[in-house]
């Protein structure tokens, strides 16, 4: 489980202010338990997330996914009731048994967005928040 944070201006000429990465970040620092933060920031986005180790796979843990090849920006907040019912369905694609068990939830949960669009939601049991966008936009390319 994790937290999400930001502001993203959906066209390219506008740009968030400078300081809105010490501000998103200084009140989350104070008034959430994380143990550790990532976050991306580009001059018309800023996206944060704050984990919390609440699964050994949580550890590994890398939100936001930015995945360049495909122009895409993915975070999720998120425990999978059903990881293994979702491990089994990724197995039948090109991810590797050892891959997809050493995987945390927001990972599987990008694998899964990676095969099926907006429709992945629909595999997901448990609690979860998705965002994810187009990365031409968010990451100013």
């Amino acid at each position: 489980m994790s937290a999400i944070w930001g502001i993203v201006a959906l066209d390219t000429q506008s740009k968030i202010p400078e300081n809105c990465k010490n501000i998103f970040e200084q009140s989350y620092k104070t008034t959430c338990k994380l143990d550790r933060y990532e976050s991306y920031s580009s001059t018309n986005a800023y996206i944060g997330c704050g984990i919390q180790f609440i699964t050994k796979e949580a550890e590994a843990e890398i939100l936001p996914i930015i995945d360049y090849n495909k122009n895409i920006v993915f975070a999720s907040d998120c425990i999978l009731d059903n990881r293994n019912e979702i491990i089994h369905l990724l197995s039948n694609h090109h991810y590797t048994e050892e891959q997809l068990l050493s995987s945390s939830d927001g990972a599987l949960m990008y694998m899964m967005y990676s095969l099926y669009g907006a429709d992945c939601a629909q595999y997901f049991r448990g609690l979860f928040l998705l965002l994810y966008g187009i990365a031409k936009v968010i990451l100013s390319l």
